[in-house]
């Protein structure tokens, strides 16, 4: 196993337990990728620092080409994936969402084979098949159904729509990022520019739609449970009781201790060590494997799911789980091999 494939199984494991977490933050999609982004920064930015003063080289060395590259792969797959992502999770729950960003590698495939000039054999589709077969069978499993945090609940329908555009999104990022690192811009960088990027775009976003960030249907209680009835009921749907909205600052979620102890790990664990190992991965393997091995989250996020949560993995998550691996062991024979 090489680098790239290392890294991007390492990403995966960051990402689903941060997903666990995020889902149970109680702020909204679009607050959640705003301050994530701030957060993020920070600490990529005192990463940068220290590697840069180790290596003692200059600060910034990516060339405005790759500035510009990494900041469209921002745009796409931050700004605008991530914050579809947050709220299909909110939705569907952490198995439920995964499965369907594993529709992922699907695009990946094509982007990579159509832009990007990749080469595709018969074993790498294999592999991919193999490995969206397995976490199919893990995600779908019945007991996935009662793991939805019903912090901000919503329709079916519309966390699987969100849940695509993510997974589009993300594989569509991956390869402007693959064009931004090709000129000479390692990880730690790229992913600082990614991430500031973003949080860049969040403040002109917040500007815009103040109302996304500062009406969230919050009651004063700060009850979850009410939160997550308000969050719904305030789109006036037939037969639903309407609660009041709350008016709150963007500001208002980093002052409530019980909601930042939760979420302060989650950002560094899934935006931070999980954005700066997928960064790795993109640049030592291709497309089509990266967002394979970045697809296999709920592999990892089964064990999570019974530690934390307690509920019991059945057999189909077993069997899921081996079919998964067994995908993910013929992709990275055939990257090996090629």
């Amino acid at each position: 196993m090489g680098i790239g494939e290392s890294a991007g199984l390492c990403a995966a494991a960051f990402w689903a337990l941060s997903s666990l977490i995020f889902s149970r933050v109680l702020m909204t999609a679009w607050e959640l990728n705003f301050w994530k982004n701030v957060v993020a920064s920070l600490i990529f930015l005192v990463h940068l620092f220290v590697v840069k003063s180790v290596l003692q080289t200059p600060f910034f060395e990516a060339p405005l080409e790759s500035w510009c590259w990494l900041g469209a792969s921002s745009l796409v797959g931050i700004v605008v994936g991530d914050t579809v992502y947050l709220r299909s999770l909110q939705i569907l729950g952490p198995r439920r969402a995964l499965v369907v960003a594993t529709s992922s590698p699907i695009f990946g495939v094509l982007i990579g084979f159509f832009v990007m000039a990749d080469e595709i054999n018969a074993w790498l589709l294999l592999g991919i098949g193999i490995t969206m077969l397995g976490v199919t069978v893990v995600v779908t499993d019945k007991k996935a159904k009662i793991e939805s945090p019903n912090v901000f609940p919503g329709n079916f329908l519309e966390g699987i729509t969100l849940g695509l555009a993510g997974a589009f999104c993300q594989a569509f990022a991956i390869a402007l990022a693959k064009f931004g690192m090709s000129h000479g811009c390692e990880a730690v960088e790229s992913s600082f520019i990614r991430i500031f990027v973003a949080m860049i775009a969040s403040i002109f976003l917040m500007a815009l739609f103040p109302k996304r960030f500062s009406q969230t249907g919050i009651p004063p209680d700060g009850n979850p449970d009410q939160r997550a009835t308000s969050a719904i009921t305030d789109q006036g749907r037939p037969g639903e009781t309407k609660s009041p909205d709350v008016q709150r600052s963007i500001f208002s979620p980093i002052l409530d201790f019980q909601t930042m102890k939760y979420f302060i790990p989650a950002a560094m664990i899934g935006s931070w060590l999980g954005i700066w190992f997928f960064q790795v991965a993109q640049q030592y393997s291709d497309i089509a494997v990266v967002t394979t091995l970045a697809s296999t989250c709920p592999i990892f996020a089964i064990p999570l799911i019974w530690f934390f949560q307690g509920h019991t993995i059945s057999r189909i998550g077993i069997v899921g789980t081996a079919i998964a691996v067994g995908g993910v062991v013929v992709v990275i024979n055939c990257t090996v091999s090629a």
